[in-house]
């Protein structure tokens, strides 16, 4: 699952509807905190390769991460003596998914085999909802709402080595097919001294496909890369550390289905369960640098500012006029 942003503390962002998951655990991961554990001994777990991103860029990513826990042995410690699949290292101790290294939010892991096989069961079946809200230079235009470019995976072994040392993609004709779709919540501007105000858009993304680095590929390929992403959006990247930590994005809504009460006899699926998960401190600190430009981006803007998830609405709910006219087209 090599997907952009597939392998996530504040008190205030805790996902909703933790509680009522019968097989699956979901937990959240920041960039400095709780889950990726900062402080933990490199010496403990020496030898241990970076499950969550086979191309962690530049030196300071390098050195910061020397000493934090990957998260499958912190999943290990944490939930093995609660749980027996996640001591099993052939199912990756229950981690359903991936994030890149410097992406926050929601991740799913398996309290159970059959939760696991439930869960994977619908990520082939392409059921399980993977939405993201991400920070971009420029203003995307509010009409742009797909983006359907072919990425082609290119990677660099090591010398005598199977081990990818680095990973670069683009957009091209003999990419696999890829679909992102993305929605503009609000153009926002940055005051610069001695010159003109620098543009960002904040949009939310929903994931079709699951390509390695999917979202910040197609966003780059429209002209508009994500904030602080040293791979592809490198003419920025400097300018960009000055005022946020890491590439702005954050995976703020998993939905799937929870197993069946029944699975062995039923084949209806669970209750739906919606995970959503608010914008981690640091990134809320990085986009209060910013204004919006009128009242149509203020509001969304103060919605993820405000670090609460009853204020965050699933992607679809952000298309209301969209959604009714398309179910009037599907009834009629």
């Amino acid at each position: 699952d090599n997907n952009d942003d597939d392998y996530d503390d504040d008190q205030d962002g805790m996902p909703r509807a933790q509680e009522e998951t019968t097989q699956e655990e979901t937990t959240q991961k920041t960039h400095e905190e709780d889950v990726v554990v900062e402080k933990t001994s490199s010496a403990e777990y020496q030898g241990e390769d970076d499950d969550e991103d086979d191309d962690a860029e530049g030196p300071q990513v390098q050195e910061k991460d020397k000493n934090k826990l990957k998260l499958p042995l912190w999943v290990r410690d944490e939930l093995a003596p609660k749980y027996e699949i996640c001591r099993d290292p052939m199912e990756a101790f229950g981690l359903m998914h991936r994030l890149d290294a410097q992406t926050s939010g929601v991740l799913l892991c398996a309290k159970s085999y059959v939760g696991a096989y439930w869960i994977r069961l619908q990520w082939c079946a392409y059921a399980v909802d993977k939405e993201y809200v991400a920070l971009v230079h420029g203003w995307v235009p509010p009409e742009t709402r797909e983006i359907h470019g072919r990425i082609r995976v290119d990677k660099k072994k090591a010398p005598n080595s199977r081990r990818t040392i680095s990973t670069i993609c683009s957009v091209a004709p003999n990419g696999k097919p890829s679909f992102t779709e993305v929605y503009t919540l609000s153009h926002l501007e940055r005051a610069v001294e001695n010159g003109e105000p620098e543009k960002y858009s904040l949009v939310v993304l929903k994931l079709h496909t699951g390509r390695t680095h999917q979202i910040r590929v197609h966003m780059q390929s429209i002209g508009h890369p994500l904030v602080c992403d040293s791979k592809y959006g490198q003419e920025m990247y400097a300018a960009d550390q000055t005022w946020c930590e890491r590439n702005f994005l954050h995976t703020y809504h998993l939905g799937f289905n929870d197993t069946p009460d029944e699975p062995a006899v039923s084949a209806q699926p669970g209750k739906p369960v919606d995970m959503l998960c608010p914008l981690p401190k640091d990134l809320r600190q990085a986009l209060s640098t910013l204004k919006p430009i009128d009242d149509k981006s203020a509001q969304p803007y103060e919605d993820w500012m405000s670090g609460e998830v009853s204020r965050l609405k699933l992607f679809e709910e952000y298309l209301p006029e969209e959604k009714e006219d398309a179910k009037k087209e599907s009834s009629s």
